[in-house]
């Protein structure tokens, strides 16, 4: 596979893709399947948000990465510094890619606990500090 050249796994949520010299693979399932925003972290110490979009009701998938920097001791994702990826081979039909699948509430659920005891971890921490 090429540089900024992916494959897109639809039954699978899946996109695999070459960036720098370095493959990558994401679950897209784990976001929004129409915008779907993860990491990744390159073997340079450099991360890199990724941008999977793609409507429901039409047009095409479009992968974008778009770097992340430290600002003023935050992380902030450079818009101005993105590369397209260019999706050239998919597998599946989009019905399936949009199909929701046990595993896919098995992943939401999950996730929607880890972000409640996150929350609740917060709270407890800004209602410490604030005593």
């Amino acid at each position: 596979m090429k540089n900024n050249t992916a494959i897109l796994l639809k039954k699978e949520k899946l996109i695999v893709f070459k960036f720098k010299d370095e493959n990558f693979s994401v679950d897209l399932s784990d976001g929004d399947l129409e915008d779907s925003w993860n990491s990744i972290l390159l073997k340079d110490g450099n991360y890199y948000d990724t941008n999977f979009n793609w409507d429901e009701v039409g047009g095409v998938p479009s992968l974008y990465l778009y770097k992340v920097n430290e600002v003023d001791g935050e992380l902030r994702v450079d818009t101005s510094d993105d590369y397209e990826i260019k999706i050239i081979k998919q597998y599946g039909t989009k019905k399936e890619y949009f199909t929701e699948t046990p595993e896919d509430r098995r992943k939401l659920r999950n996730y929607l606990k880890e972000k409640e005891k996150f929350n609740r971890e917060l709270r407890r921490e800004i209602s410490n500090n604030l005593t």
